[in-house]
């Protein structure tokens, strides 16, 4: 839907930042790209100078592409690559969608579901066919990507972010990212992928100035308000933009007029600037408001009315009109899908829900979503949930990690399989998971893999089961130079099925005896295990490539 129309912010002290965002434009149109990162503490204006950027590049002929980081999507596989391509990829006419998928373009496609039945084969797969898709976009007109709060991007598209950085300088490309300073998530390292290269140009937002808030004053109370007012705000909120409009909603609804006298009552509404002032305001707007606020808050930004509305236990007309009095309140974004005004906004009201409730909301989420086939998203919703021993969940989970893996996202699909095995998983499933689990954490680089591949092996109850686990483990063994743990390993699963299922035994034989081979510690054995293997088939009555076919 389209957005309601809204008095545009003042952009204030900018004019420095939005010449050198100018100057890479032009850069980036005339075939020189690059990638600009914006940093600064919360609620300081990142967000209002990405939306300037869009304005200029839409003055200068660019196809504008956006994207925000959401705390919730964080473990969600691909999730702001989404936001950024898969509407240009779906919305384009057949003939032209064949172009931008050209090449290895269409294992990027893949990645994000949108060529069903032809995944990337690796993690690199994906993210070069994602770059390849850019590179077929800005073919047709120079390319502007925006990635808000960095600090939130799931994995795999800031492994994307990373491998196209240094490849914009070939493109006619712009990429511009925001990321906050101080971010509590621990994900510096991750996020430094993305944003730390050489080539990446920066910037730093700093506080506005005492006569930038008077500006901004001014602006929401009227031009009488008192000098002295003014510079009040300036200091108790530190020059934070978004501290100055939150303080001055709080004084708006306090009925201060800005004048000289009403300044000892703004000092005492300064404490509650932000969280505390926002679910005061909420709180004011009644019961229906404060279910569809805390609805969106568990449910995450661009969330269509009527899923919040049956999360919050709300008929949707009667939600279309809160959300309008909360727009109005400036708690939500006067738009359609819902978003809260500041991603702030949002941390408040989220956190304060008591974790009982949070859980317990993020499962009635998840049922939500199930219903429209949305597996990454339902999956996300159930990470935030508690162990309750629910076969449900672990069928979701295991779902949204088979989608992850075909995707290329070997991470992903690890973190729902870890999940999975805790709600718990029955015993009858805890073996296929173990072994997904350590197939997944292997391609993914992670140091538990051996571990739950060697529990699959342990906890397998049958032939196949059994014969699939000790393949993949014997593999990574071989890959970690211990071919000489993998050979026994073989060996052993092999004595374990012989009686019941005496081909499949072979057949471990067989792998047993070629590991050996690569290792010059157990070649001896090995050739001799060869030559007892081929005795046994000359003595067989089914000829060997019957024994030996699947």
């Amino acid at each position: 839907m389209v957005a309601i129309a809204k008095p545009r912010p003042l952009l204030l002290e900018r004019d420095a930042e939005l010449a050198w965002l100018s100057a890479l434009l032009e850069k980036a149109q005339a075939g020189s790209g690059a990638v600009a990162v914006i940093s600064g503490p919360p609620g300081i204006g990142k967000t209002e100078l990405l939306a300037a950027v869009h304005r200029l590049a839409a003055d200068q002929g660019f196809r504008s592409l956006r994207a925000r980081g959401r705390e919730l999507e964080a473990d969600m596989a691909f999730s702001v690559v989404r936001q950024l391509l898969e509407q240009p990829v779906l919305s384009a006419p057949a003939g032209l969608r064949r172009r931008l998928l050209a090449g290895p373009a269409r294992a990027g496609a893949s990645a994000l579901g949108l060529e069903p039945g032809n995944a990337p084969v690796s993690d690199f797969a994906a993210i070069h066919g994602l770059y390849w898709l850019c590179v077929n976009l800005a073919e047709r007109a120079p390319l502007l990507l925006t990635v808000d709060d960095l600090q939130w991007v799931d994995r795999p598209s800031l492994s994307w972010l990373a491998y196209l950085g240094p490849r914009c300088e070939e493109s006619p490309m712009l990429v511009v990212l925001s990321v906050r300073e101080g971010d509590p998530r621990g994900r510096a390292n991750l996020v430094g992928s993305a944003a730390d290269q050489s080539s990446v140009h920066r910037v730093g937002l700093s506080a506005l100035s005492a006569a930038s808030v008077a500006a901004l004053v001014r602006a929401e109370l009227g031009s009488a308000a008192s000098a002295e007012f003014c510079s009040r705000c300036w200091e108790l909120a530190g020059g934070n933009p978004l501290f100055v409009r939150e303080l001055l909603a709080a004084a708006h609804n306090e009925g201060l007029s800005g004048a000289q006298d009403s300044v000892p009552e703004l000092r005492a509404l300064a404490s509650s600037a932000v969280g505390p002032s926002v679910l005061g305001r909420l709180a004011r707007l009644g019961p229906d408001a404060v279910s569809l606020a805390q609805a969106l808050a568990v449910l995450g930004s661009q969330t269509e009315v009527g899923i919040a509305a049956e999360l919050a236990a709300l008929e949707p007309a009667a939600a279309e009109l809160t959300a309008d009095r909360l727009a109005a309140a400036q708690i939500f974004a006067p738009a359609r899908p819902l978003d809260f005004f500041h991603p702030l906004i949002a941390e408040s009201v989220y956190a304060d829900l008591a974790l009982g409730a949070r859980r317990l909301a993020h499962r009635r989420a998840a049922v939500i979503l199930d219903r429209a086939g949305a597996a990454d998203r339902v999956a996300a919703h159930l990470l935030a949930t508690g162990p309750a021993g629910d076969e449900w969940v672990v069928e979701r989970l295991s779902a949204a990690a088979e989608v992850a893996w075909e995707r290329g996202a070997a991470e992903v699909a690890a973190s729902y399989l870890r999940r999975a095995l805790v709600e718990p998983a029955t015993l009858a499933q805890r073996p296929a998971i173990l072994l997904r689990l350590g197939v997944a954490e292997w391609a993914a680089g992670e140091p538990t893999a051996i571990g739950h591949l060697e529990n699959a092996l342990n906890e397998a109850r049958d032939g196949p089961e059994i014969a699939a686990a000790a393949g993949p483990l014997a593999n990574a063994l071989i890959i970690s130079d211990q071919a000489d743990a993998a050979v026994p390993l073989l060996q052993r699963a092999a004595a374990r099925i012989r009686l019941t299922d005496p081909r499949l035994a072979l057949r471990l034989d067989g792998a047993a005896a070629l590991a050996g081979l690569m290792d010059d510690r157990t070649a001896p054995a090995a050739l001799r295990a060869v030559d007892r293997l081929e005795a046994s088939l000359g003595e067989s009555a089914d000829p060997p490539a019957r024994v030996l076919s699947p």
